[in-house]
């Protein structure tokens, strides 16, 4: 089984875009962008709650197909929490975007 079955986690890659509220002033918002599946490469769980303990927030990286319109002013929500989306490195080539990306409570 090739790179393409480790992709096993759904994804969604949000984008701020700007809408109305009930005051009819212009607020920013997240829309879904797209969901995707992807591999998540992320620290060993005792690294992972160390680091979110010591910085208020955790790394992770998503491995998914090419997707090239995707920057770090997304962000990704994954198993319901939201995560900042900190660099992306997209390779075309190899068909894969790397999604470096950090959860921080709250």
């Amino acid at each position: 089984m090739g790179a393409a079955g480790k992709r096993n986690e759904r994804i969604r890659i949000e984008t701020v875009t700007t809408a109305k509220n009930a005051a009819r002033e212009a607020i920013e918002t997240w829309a879904p962008l797209r969901t995707v599946w992807a591999q998540v490469l992320q620290q060993t769980g005792k690294e992972f709650v160390a680091n979110a303990a010591t910085t208020g927030g955790a790394d992770v990286a998503f491995l998914a197909l090419y997707q090239g319109d995707v920057d770090h002013k997304m962000r990704v929500v994954w198993r319901g929490r939201n995560y900042e989306i900190q660099s992306v490195d997209s390779d075309y080539r190899k068909n894969e975007t790397v999604i470096k990306a950090r959860w921080v409570d709250g």
